[in-house]
């Protein structure tokens, strides 16, 4: 055996683990850190993080007997970011020859996009700092910017992209994007389009088109980002998302309905298949949740244990105040999506009886300030379920509070 091994040296979270009979287990950033780094190791060989080779090199015997080869900054896993990786070896070991080119960054021979300037810096800020819709919506209106963005910065555009539709506004998006895609690079004599089969870009084009009831052109292009990436957890989840939207409505619709259980049930084993590549994705756990409870039978039992399983396997996103320590020490705004998972997963299990959770979801919406978008995205999702199950008279509350326009 040849086994990958990747080390890190920060603070963890200790808490008692319910899934291991309420054993001590640790959490936190610095846990998931080199479990990211892990896969991006060569086979019988040891990576480590700066944190744990300046950590290790106080010591007298590590610098007696090992050698750190520093292999430079490093893409981690999942797009968990970037760090400055080492080689860990012993003295005696010869220096791999790979080890200095990897510590090059070789990319510099490709043009390059330009950055926003400071007009579009200052009006991104501008938009992300904005909470009110109404606000947000006559900013993108006035911004001359908006109006007319045929040469505005590649990546302003898709920053921008992405603010509108978390604005709610998606043709807007989507106009962003085209342009985007339709940029030119001089290379030589050559004319690249940087953005033109950019997976990030297409995904969030999908999403904007799935929004709109796009939904041929949205799996259109979310089918050839899947091709691209069969092995990507959330390609599958967009992927899945797509049948589900069409199984639930219609163009025109704007009730959902069990339109098309066949289309329901395939996004159901997407869903699935999704959670089984990536078992620490929690966003295709609650959709399949979700979907099995609104199919009934067979798939609502198993619906209901994948909530249970969610609301065990994250319970750290039930403790807002414990979760927004953690995204801190990340150098992060405190997710939305997690904390707001568990209290979904916890009303699939709790049925009709859900006062208690009115107020849990209050405390979410007040202390961790969803965008319009988010709080629209899980609104959606809870009313679909409360019409499609006929408990939308016991969700309503929550709903109210999830208004992306109070």
């Amino acid at each position: 055996m040849k086994p990958r091994i990747a080390a890190h040296f920060g603070p963890l979270f200790r808490f008692q683990d319910a899934t291991l009979e309420g054993r001590p287990n640790v959490t936190g950033a610095h846990v998931i850190l080199p479990a990211r780094l892990e896969p991006m190791t060569r086979s019988g060989e040891i990576y480590v993080t700066k944190d744990f080779k300046d950590s290790a090199r106080t010591s007298y015997q590590v610098k007696k007997k090992y050698v750190f080869d520093s292999l430079g900054m490093m893409r981690l896993a999942k797009d968990f970011g970037e760090d400055k990786v080492f080689r860990l070896r012993k003295r005696t070991d010869p220096k791999e020859i790979i080890d200095p080119i990897m510590a090059l960054d070789l990319t510099n021979t490709l043009p390059r996009p330009k950055g926003p300037d400071d007009d579009e810096k200052k009006l991104l800020d501008s938009l992300g700092a904005t909470r009110n819709p109404q606000a947000f919506q006559a900013l993108v209106q006035v911004s001359p910017l908006i109006k007319d963005m045929s040469n505005r910065s590649g990546p302003f555009l898709f920053a921008l992209a992405t603010l509108l539709k978390s604005g709610g506004m998606y043709q807007k998006a989507i106009d962003a994007l085209d342009l985007l895609e339709n940029q030119v690079l001089k290379a030589e004599d050559l004319e690249i389009r940087p953005y033109q089969y950019d997976l990030k870009v297409l995904a969030l084009k999908t999403d904007c088109l799935s929004r709109l009831r796009r939904y041929q052109e949205a799996a259109n292009l979310i089918y050839g980002v899947f091709k691209a990436n069969e092995n990507d957890s959330n390609t599958l989840s967009m992927l899945a998302a797509q049948y589900k939207r069409h199984g639930l409505y219609a163009t025109s619709d704007t009730t959902p309905s069990m339109r098309d259980r066949t289309l329901i049930d395939r996004a159901l084993n997407l869903y699935k298949e999704a959670f089984r590549r990536d078992i620490t994705a929690y966003y295709p756990a609650i959709n399949a949740a979700y979907l099995g409870i609104m199919l009934g039978g067979k798939q609502s039992d198993e619906g209901r244990k994948l909530a249970a399983f969610v609301c065990k396997y994250w319970q750290e996103g039930w403790d807002i105040d414990a979760w927004r320590r953690a995204a801190t020490e990340r150098g992060e705004k405190p997710d939305w999506w997690l904390p707001v998972s568990v209290a979904e997963a916890q009303m699939l299990l709790e049925g009709d009886s859900l006062e208690a959770l009115v107020s849990h979801f209050a405390k979410l919406v007040n202390e961790l300030k969803p965008t319009w978008f988010e709080k629209a995205s899980t609104r959606e999702q809870i009313e679909i379920y409360g019409i499609v199950t006929g408990r939308i008279g016991q969700v309503q509350p929550i709903l109210d509070i999830l208004d992306p326009n109070g």
